[in-house]
């Protein structure tokens, strides 16, 4: 499976890649930028000819590893098939280039996940309304308390309208909020 900005998630096959002399080994590595010559097959796409740009190295770090492949999951469940989105493609770019700058601690990491999902899910229209609660509808801003993100619905509810043994709902501090905020304003790329 590969991400294009021009064609989204594709399936492709790479023939005789895994020969110790083919041409196309280095251009097919996982989380390698590379230019790619397909030839249309039936059900799948053959990959003809590769032209290596930039290849992001995280087998030495078990940590950035992970997460990689995490949003690669993410993006494969998400993304349906040659459905371009050159703005997921460009927020997958951005994170990799993150990732690869980032240190390995893990709380580093992390944040870095919680921003993938949280533009992952924007982009796919799932956008969590940060301004005012989900039940009241008034703004935030003049709330005073506790805050709660409602997962099911994908937003916040104020102190005085949530409910005590309410299933999928988890305090959010304020920071978190906004940072949030910050994060779905930003532009990737």
């Amino acid at each position: 499976t590969l991400l294009s900005p021009d064609y989204g998630k594709l399936q492709v096959v790479a023939r005789g890649a895994r020969k110790p002399k083919s041409r196309l080994r280095g251009g097919i590595q996982a989380f390698t930028l590379t230019n790619l010559l397909l030839h249309t097959g039936r059900s799948l796409d053959i990959i003809t000819g590769t032209e290596t740009g930039k290849c992001f190295y995280f087998r030495e770090d078990l940590v950035k590893l992970t997460s990689a492949v995490y949003w690669a999951d993410l993006l494969d469940r998400v993304l349906p098939e040659r459905e371009a989105n050159p703005a997921v493609y460009s927020l997958f770019l951005s994170l990799l280039y993150l990732l690869e700058a980032a240190s390995s601690k893990p709380e580093e990491i992390r944040a870095l996940d919680h921003l993938f999902e949280l533009k992952l899910i924007s982009s796919a229209g799932y956008t969590p309304d940060l301004s005012s609660c989900l039940r009241c509808g008034e703004a935030l801003r003049t709330r005073e308390g506790k805050l709660w993100f409602n997962l099911e619905p994908g937003g916040i509810i104020c102190s005085s309208c949530v409910q005590k043994a309410e299933m999928g709902i988890r305090p959010v501090s304020r920071g978190t909020l906004a940072l949030m905020q910050q994060w779905i304003s930003m532009e990737a790329g």
